[in-house]
């Protein structure tokens, strides 16, 4: 960019922006050393650049080749409890492995205790041309002593990062944020409908109780009443009947009194008489439904290259109806699949992922390749975001909306590693899942944890397919910088683990799930030098036995019935449950999500009857009662 009209358009938009709590944020006030003013300088793997920077003269550079090495650069900044901010900049990598850059804040206290960070998640490449990292930090806590913005790299991170143009600018939060609906892409036949709204603070009922919600239509404006609203500490619910709503287009408005006026939030909705023809669509109880059909999917993520035939037909052979191959395929592999009844979400996520030899831009790219398999009838859903960074949410929105438009039958589907940030990427998404794999490292409820977090993010509004572990973390953590020891020692997820978190998944809500990965199973059966050898068949006999049991009781985890009531009397921390109901008959589902601990349960229905349930560790009871 021409400097001049660089700083013509900095001048500008400084004059609407709140002031930049960084100093020497460009790295150009360099002390007689040569390090950056302000900042800590850990040479040599920090550096100044001047021949690559996104504006001014000089970049922070850094540089590392060895992945023990963790050190980063930081400046302390002042910030208000209470108040909230944005913080960010850009960064650039060239030859990046076993990691990314990050641009982070962190909150300390009393005798340098840590109190909280504020960790955006970089984007994901070996080489990445100048990219946005922002978040946000939001209502910051009292007894803060001390805070810091840092530029660096994760752990084990090796290549080369560089830092330009980082900022911390106070913000006014609004109070309301996403607002957003029960149903599918905001069209409904429903009798009664409810709305969701996130807020950026608790809000008390009777704050609620002054909200008053509105439609516009047609150049008229009229009130909504509500049958009911209920505050929870990060979101409202709001329960309007159908018949309240004028028919067609309209444009919904919440407001509710704040301390600086209204609060308004805005959503497109459109009350219709018979829902638009859809292969695929999300009805009212966020099942997926396959022409007409409610279904609950299980599936395998694919490698990056087309399976051969024999493979295809073992999953075939399966419970297993679902793929997702990692592959853009061309018609004739999506023929194959077809051939066996494969259902396929198809990979567009690589169109939108920044490259630094594509001169086209991204969203054409994504168009001519949806366009290009545009009706096939193995393809199910479209994915279109594998844990994108949030500067990516714009680009992601636009390419949801694009395949709204362009194929109005099919939903997307994004996977999520930002359980922090979700909530921001809603509009970015039809179905929604996440991706905790904790073994061997961390505890198996992490999966239980992860779900009942990203159905929250989404208010519960989003069809959620989760992403669970099937695979070796050695193999991958290779590329971590993981010392030869933590490779050996890990280990792929037992039976008993992939059923128990599969299940914990279910109880929490989960509507589908995939699993990670046919190619991991497939590798390690004939592995790289240097690592064990897991036999692929026992190891693919225990998936296709996960599948099964779930595939057995499928009609009773479709069924529309209303759940029976259970009051839980005594229940153990790490156990989840839920109820079902399917022709009359009451079904139980109790999961220990421990690996280590027993668990009891213990309910009373209505009537007074006591059940009571000792569960061994990963122990999963499903029955009718």
């Amino acid at each position: 960019m021409n400097k001049l009209l660089y700083i013509s358009l900095l001048f500008v938009f400084v004059l609407h922006a709140a002031e930049n709590l960084v100093q020497n944020p460009s790295f150009e006030d360099l002390g007689p050393q040569g390090a950056p003013r302000f900042w800590s300088f850990p040479t040599p793997i920090y550096s100044i650049d001047s021949t690559i920077r996104f504006s001014g003269e000089n970049s922070l550079k850094f540089s590392n080749q060895d992945p023990s090495i963790y050190v980063y650069s930081t400046q302390t900044i002042m910030l208000t409890p209470g108040k909230s901010y944005r913080f960010g900049g850009k960064v650039r990598y060239s030859g990046v492995k076993n990691g990314l850059g990050d641009i982070c804040v962190e909150l300390h206290g009393a005798d340098g205790r840590f109190l909280k960070g504020y960790y955006p998640q970089g984007p994901h490449g070996f080489t990445v041309e100048w990219m946005d990292v922002n978040g946000t930090a939001i209502n910051i806590p009292q007894g803060i002593t001390r805070a810091s913005i840092s530029c660096y790299a994760r752990k084990r991170t090796t290549g080369t990062i560089w830092f330009d143009d980082i900022f911390v600018e106070e913000i006014d939060m609004p109070l309301l944020t996403k607002f957003t609906s029960s149903a599918y892409r905001g069209v409904s036949t429903a009798e009664t409908i409810r709305f969701y709204i996130g807020t950026n603070r608790p809000i008390k009922q009777e704050e609620l109780d002054e909200g008053r919600l509105s439609a516009a239509f047609n150049g008229n404006r009229m009130a909504i009443p509500l049958i009911r609203s209920t505050a929870q500490p990060d979101m409202l619910t709001l329960q309007v009947a159908m018949q309240s709503l004028p028919m067609g287009k309209m444009v919904l408005e919440f407001s509710i009194p704040d301390t600086k006026g209204d609060a308004k939030v805005t959503l497109p909705f459109e009350r219709v008489q018979e829902l638009p023809s859809r292969k695929v669509y999300v009805d009212e109880m966020q099942r997926l439904n396959i022409n007409g059909k409610p279904v609950f999917p299980l599936g395998m993520f694919l490698p990056v290259y087309p399976l051969p035939e024999e493979d295809v037909k073992l999953i075939a052979d399966s419970d297993f109806d679902v793929v997702l191959p990692y592959a853009e395929l061309d018609r004739a592999q999506l023929d194959l699949l077809h051939k066996y009844q494969l259902k396929v979400i198809y990979n567009l996520k690589d169109t939108l992922l920044p490259k630094k030899d594509r001169k086209e831009d991204p969203i054409d790219l994504f168009h001519k390749t949806l366009l290009s398999v545009k009706g096939h009838p193995a393809i199910v859903c479209w994915y279109i975001n594998d844990e994108a960074p949030v500067s990516m949410i714009p680009l992601l929105t636009r390419a949801r909306t694009l395949a709204e438009q362009l194929d109005p039958g099919l939903p997307t589907y994004s996977c999520l590693l930002n359980l922090a940030g979700l909530r921001q990427y809603l509009d970015s998404l039809d179905i929604v899942g996440t991706d905790p794999y904790p073994v061997p490292e961390k505890p198996l409820e992490m999966v239980r944890e992860w779900t009942a977090k990203t159905r929250h993010a989404c208010f519960g509004s989003r069809c959620t397919i989760m992403a669970l572990q099937a695979f070796n973390w050695g193999y991958h953590w290779q590329k971590y910088g993981r010392t030869a020891a933590e490779i050996a020692s890990a280990r792929a997820p037992s039976f008993d683990e992939m059923n128990a978190m599969a299940w914990m998944s279910i109880a929490e809500g989960a509507n589908g799930l995939l699993f990670y990965s046919f190619m991991d199973l497939k590798r390690m059966d004939n592995p790289p030098e240097g690592f064990k050898r897991e036999d692929f068949t026992p190891r693919w006999n225990d998936l296709k036995r996960v599948a099964s049991g779930i595939r057995k009781v499928e009609d009773v985890l479709l069924s529309a019935e209303p759940p029976p009531v259970l009051q839980a009397q005594s229940v153990s921390r790490h156990v989840a449950w839920r109820t079902f109901s399917l022709h009359g008959k009451k079904w139980l589902l109790v999961v220990n999500c421990s690996d280590t601990a027993s668990g009891t349960a213990i309910f009373t229905e209505i009537d007074g009857k006591r059940l009571e349930l000792t569960l061994k560790p990963m122990e999963v009871h499903f029955a009718a009662y």
